[in-house]
């Protein structure tokens, strides 16, 4: 992901389906998900389903930046509440 954001990020359009993948992925998700909000942040869209996923797979940290960077877009339902738990 990182070698297609240097050679043609301005190309390149992150779709829901590029950030729910990367909310999943356990392996390597953190970093993809870090990637993807300094590097096309303003154009990433969090769904409800992205941040229950994030919330439930990820720590504190990728949860705090996530909503550093795009709390006044993201509703916190209780469904988010429990996976946080």
């Amino acid at each position: 992901m990182r070698l297609l954001l240097d050679r043609m990020g301005d190309q390149i359009t992150i779709t829901d389906g590029v950030v729910e993948a990367a909310a999943g992925n356990k392996y390597q998700g953190k970093e993809v998900l870090r990637l993807l909000l300094d590097r096309k942040g303003d154009q990433i869209t969090i769904t409800e389903e992205v941040v229950y996923t994030i919330t439930e797979s990820f720590g504190q940290q990728i949860v705090r930046l996530l909503l550093d960077r795009k709390g006044d877009q993201i509703t916190i339902t209780d469904g988010v509440v429990e996976a946080a738990v």
